[in-house]
């Protein structure tokens, strides 16, 4: 809520007002098409069965609240992270402005070195060991997705931004099972908002009052998304690909974001 600080108690009322409303929408749609079922996603998750088990309204209400809301502060905040650099860097942001094919290999250069989403969490079906490193049964892990960006033996010159870079395999969006579904929607949300905003804006540039170095060491966490470049490999090793991690073990996420008192999170 803009103007009411994060956090606050009349910012989670508000926050936890609409996400209910979200669900009423979406289960006032499921009874619609339990009626007359079309050939969409809703009418396939209430036939759809996960090993013989049909899912629950509730189940798919979660779904559809994760499928909403996925897209909104990603891509928002991939934006931030974007135009901030580009403000800053002036002769980036020229390349854009003098040749706007370069903006799709610009994207995949910005979403490697920004990373929005920094990490993600899973939790170890069974036991194995990264890096030397033993991991037992339901233990929670932090993939650093922003320092796999930003590995050295991955990625050439991984501390300078290029948008000449011809191979290009960062995991901003996951990799493997987990892989962001909605990633080839977000490519072309940035493509259309870079080229409209560097056409409109060719010569923005950031006040030093207000760069990016002082958002970072004033603003909550989540505006870590576009914290400077983490270059400290925490316990030693650079995470692998998310739904590539070695040794037998399979990992899977336990972390979702849905209203207090949905399924499976506390009131």
């Amino acid at each position: 809520m803009t103007g009411t600080a994060q956090g606050s108690a009349k910012a989670q009322a508000y926050q936890q007002e609409i996400a209910d409303s979200v669900y009423e929408y979406f289960d006032k749609i499921l009874d619609e098409r339990e009626k007359e079922p079309r050939d969409d996603l809703l009418s396939h998750f209430l036939s759809a069965e996960v090993e013989g088990n049909r899912l629950s309204r509730n189940d798919i209400l979660d779904i559809c609240f994760l499928f909403l809301i996925a897209g909104l502060d990603t891509v928002t905040a991939t934006l931030d992270c974007m135009f901030s650099f580009l403000a800053e860097h002036p002769e980036h942001r020229r390349q854009l402005v003098e040749n706007p094919d370069v903006i799709p290999n610009a994207i995949e250069e910005l979403l490697r070195w920004e990373t929005p989403v920094m990490m993600v969490s899973r939790v170890a079906v069974q036991d194995t060991e990264l890096g030397g490193c033993p991991v037992h049964k339901g233990d929670h892990a932090i993939v650093v997705i922003g320092s796999a960006n930003v590995d050295e033996a991955e990625f050439p010159d991984a501390d300078q931004v290029r948008f000449d870079r011809e191979v290009n395999r960062h995991i901003a969006f996951g990799g493997g099972v987990h892989r962001c579904l909605g990633s080839h929607l977000a490519r072309l949300e940035l493509r259309v908002a870079l080229r409209s905003g560097t056409s409109a804006s060719p010569t923005t540039r950031s006040s030093p009052a207000k760069s990016s170095s002082t958002r970072r060491a004033s603003a909550p966490s989540t505006s870590s998304r576009c914290a400077s470049r983490r270059r400290g490999r925490g316990v030693g090793t650079t995470p692998p690909a998310v739904g590539h991690m070695p040794g037998p073990a399979a990992l899977v996420p336990v972390t979702l974001f849905v209203p207090a008192g949905r399924v499976g999170v506390p009131a």
